[in-house]
């Protein structure tokens, strides 16, 4: 326990690396950032491979982990961590804070949970995603990931049962530019956006959604800035208000995709469109929406 401090089983500060295989961290916890690890220097690189964390905490940012420098994690597990600080500004990342860039590949995040942003990872510089699962991670926004930054990647991965219990984006909230590939999302809820809330670009390519609810607008994705799904399924998506698989709020284009058993209690069962919709070699079958079951234009 570090009290007062951040790191509360590690704190590295200055110009080092350190490697960590088959570890593993379990009820830590800090007063400040970084519940197990605290990485404090931009010119620090931190290696995590075969590692576990498991119900750590910090009261301000990264349950299990703060980054300032490079952080790579591989073939790891995130279960049952918090940032648990009850606070307006902080809060981010229930097992991940990362202000520096950040490479997870093959990881699972399970049950995380951040009070305010982010429920398993909270990301500020570039981060990549490749090959993990998020399962039952929660926040205010962005159920498993929020990342805030320009040129952020998600591939080959699996979002199922995120929730952001009182804000937007089940599974991610995407504040800059993203890009999503080979992806599922299965049963993930939020206000806006049930799968991914969208404020800024963002690029969809081969990529599932199933089941995601929005208890108001998108039942997939909600979209503030240009969107471009190609080659992606939306089904069995619901918006308790307009938009069952995507509401689009700006300019979107949607090619080669196919829109089955979406619903919306208001309009657009499968799009609802506000702005500019350039839509091509699409498919639409059995959405439904109080007015204009498949595309509200």
């Amino acid at each position: 326990k570090a009290n007062p401090g951040g790191g509360g089983a590690v704190y590295l500060y200055g110009n080092c690396n350190l490697n960590f295989v088959s570890c593993s961290f379990e009820k830590n916890t800090c007063t400040a950032d970084g519940g197990a690890i605290y990485l404090g220097s931009t010119y620090s690189e931190l290696k995590l491979s075969d590692c576990s964390f498991s119900s750590n905490s910090a009261y301000v940012d990264g349950g299990a982990i703060y980054n300032s420098g490079v952080t790579i994690i591989s073939n790891s597990k995130f279960v049952g961590n918090a940032a648990t600080g009850e606070t307006a500004k902080r809060s981010f990342g229930g097992a991940i804070r990362s202000k520096g860039l950040i490479d997870i590949e093959k990881t699972a995040f399970e049950n995380n949970n951040a009070y305010n942003l982010g429920g398993a990872v909270y990301g500020d510089e570039v981060t990549r995603i490749k090959s993990s699962t998020f399962m039952s991670n929660s926040a205010k926004d962005g159920g498993a990931v929020y990342t805030s930054m320009m040129d952020q990647k998600v591939t080959e991965s699996v979002f199922l049962n995120n929730d952001a219990h009182s804000g937007n984006g089940g599974a991610i909230y995407n504040a800059k530019s993203l890009s999503v590939k080979d992806t599922v999302f299965t049963e993930n809820e939020g206000y806006n956006g049930g799968a991914v809330y969208s404020e800024g670009t963002l690029e969809v390519i081969n990529s599932t959604f199933e089941d995601n609810t929005a208890n108001g607008y998108g039942g997939a994705i909600y979209s503030e800035n240009e969107l471009e799904v190609f080659n992606s399924t939306f089904t069995g998506g619901f918006a308790e208000i307009d938009g069952g698989a995507i509401y689009n709020n700006n300019i979107a284009t949607v090619n080669n995709s196919t829109f089955i058993a979406n619903d919306a209690s208001g309009k657009g069962g499968g799009i609802y469109n506000n702005r500019t919709l350039k839509l091509t070699e699409s498919v639409f079958g059995i959405n439904y929406a109080d007015e204009f079951a498949n595309i509200y234009n």
